[in-house]
C-alpha cells in the first residue's frame, strides 16, 4: 500500500516531535529513569517501523540500561528485547 506524500510528511513531523520530546525528557528527568527508557524504546520501534534500522540499532542501548535499571523480567525490558530482536532479524544492526 502506497503512502501519500502528505502522510509521509506528517510521519516525519511526528518522528521529529518524538525525538524532541525524548531529548527534553532526558534533560529534565535524566537518562536512567524507566519513563525515559520507555521513550527511547518507543523511538527505536518507530525507527524500525520506518525501516531506519541503523538508527534503531544505535538506540538499542536501551536494552542494556533496562537490564541494569529494571529487573530482567520487567515488561519494559522484555519489550525492548523484542524490539531488538526485530532489528537483528532484519540483519541491519550494524
Amino acid at each position: 500500500m502506497s503512502v501519500s506524500n502528505q502522510a509521509q510528511g506528517r510521519m516525519g513531523e511526528a518522528v521529529a516531535l518524538q525525538e524532541e520530546v525524548l531529548e527534553k525528557w532526558k534533560q529534565i528527568f535524566g537518562v536512567e529513569r524507566p519513563s525515559t527508557l520507555k521513550l527511547v524504546s518507543n523511538l527505536t520501534s518507530t525507527y524500525r517501523d520506518q525501516g531506519r534500522m541503523a538508527e534503531a540499532a544505535a538506540l538499542q542501548e536501551v536494552l542494556e540500561k533496562h537490564r541494569w535499571i529494571l529487573v530482567a523480567e520487567h515488561p519494559d525490558t522484555l519489550r525492548s528485547m523484542n524490539n531488538l530482536s526485530h532489528i537483528r532479524r532484519s540483519g541491519q544492526d550494524g
